[in-house]
């Protein structure tokens, strides 16, 4: 199981440290260690920067239909239930789409800009607390899953 090490030192300097030891424990590519509940978390913080990034056009082409699954499958797996709602219909719309090999940037922008997402882009940036903070919420409430605190 990964998990960070903080010192009890480092929590009471910087409250940030556990937004920062998160992303050590659910960031990068796939772990095998990861606890279900750190891989839940670990789908949702990847779908989150996709997003965040260039949208859910963006999050499709680099994940494809059967990981967005996963991801919602993740969602409703954490109560995150605002947010499912969302995926779910950009998945509709996703699913209905012929996906191709993007072989330039041109070819990305084009797709990008017919914004076949943006009311679920829209309703994602609207969602408050983001779904980061809602995340690292659940992280916070099973601190023992994700952090090991040392004196």
């Amino acid at each position: 199981m990964a998990k960070a090490v903080i010192s009890q030192k480092q929590t009471e300097k910087d409250p940030t440290i556990f937004w920062n030891a998160f992303i050590d424990v659910v960031g990068g590519g796939e772990d095998p260690t990861r606890t279900p509940i750190q891989k839940h978390c670990h789908l949702c913080f990847r779908y989150y920067s996709e997003v965040m990034n260039g949208g859910h056009y963006q999050f499709f082409e680099n994940n494809g239909i059967d990981y967005a699954r996963d991801v919602l499958t993740s969602f409703h797996g954490l109560g995150l239930v605002p947010v499912a709602a969302i995926l779910e219909e950009a998945l509709k719309i996703a699913a209905t789409r012929q996906w191709q090999v993007i072989a330039s940037v041109e070819e990305f922008v084009e797709g990008a800009l017919d914004e076949p997402f943006k009311f679920q882009d829209d309703a994602f940036y609207s969602v408050s607390p983001d779904l980061f903070e809602q995340t690292l919420e659940v992280a916070m409430r099973q601190k023992d899953e994700f952090f090991t605190i040392v004196p």
